[in-house]
């Protein structure tokens, strides 16, 4: 099977082909420490989950996840300040992460 890659991050294999995509439902504050990847590609990671925090607890998140979307929005690609902005300013409760892994 060839392998697919996304037109908008060709250094991205799409979802689903390579990766397992998961989706975690977390209330705030969530106790997720998210890094930068390389700027040339953007987007951001699951650095580290705080000890009983809400992501440690639901038990989906896991270190080096990359997060795809925000409550179905995408951040693929986004700066480390706009990814994080999308999870800020939910009004959805719980947030919706969806994740690869």
């Amino acid at each position: 099977m060839p392998l697919s890659r996304s037109l908008t991050h060709p250094s991205l294999v799409l979802l689903g082909v390579l990766s397992s995509n998961e989706q975690a439902a977390l209330k705030k504050p969530m106790g997720v420490v998210f890094e930068e990847n390389d700027p040339s590609s953007g987007g951001v990671f699951v650095a580290s989950l705080a000890a009983d925090g809400a992501a440690q607890t639901e038990g989906t998140l896991k270190a080096g996840d990359q997060l795809v979307a925000v409550n179905g929005s995408p951040v693929l690609g986004l700066s480390f300040d706009d990814s994080l902005e999308k999870i800020i300013e939910s009004d959805i409760d719980p947030t919706e992460l969806i994740v690869f892994r």
